[in-house]
């Protein structure tokens, strides 16, 4: 879903009053677990894939990986998993 909702926003263009136009990128963390894991704890390990996403080059989405540490930045882009 993270990565449909990427591909969308990526596909928008605005035009401008100068006749250019603008677009956008978007970067995503995501993560599963819920039904293990209080909301504090699923927030924490999607904000540490969405950092990674950042570093990685922006623009993609990552799923974090729980048997991974979140202070490595542990997370696998949606390709990859």
């Amino acid at each position: 879903m993270a990565e449909r909702l990427r591909e969308a926003i990526g596909a928008l263009r605005i035009p401008l009053a100068d006749g250019g136009e603008a677009s956008f990128t978007v970067s995503a963390g995501v993560c599963g677990g819920g039904e293990r894991l209080g909301v504090e704890e699923l927030l924490k390990r999607a904000d540490a894939a969405l950092y990674e996403a950042k570093r990685a080059g922006r623009d993609r989405c990552l799923a974090f990986v729980s048997d991974m540490s979140e202070d490595a930045g542990a997370a696998l882009t949606k390709e990859e998993t």
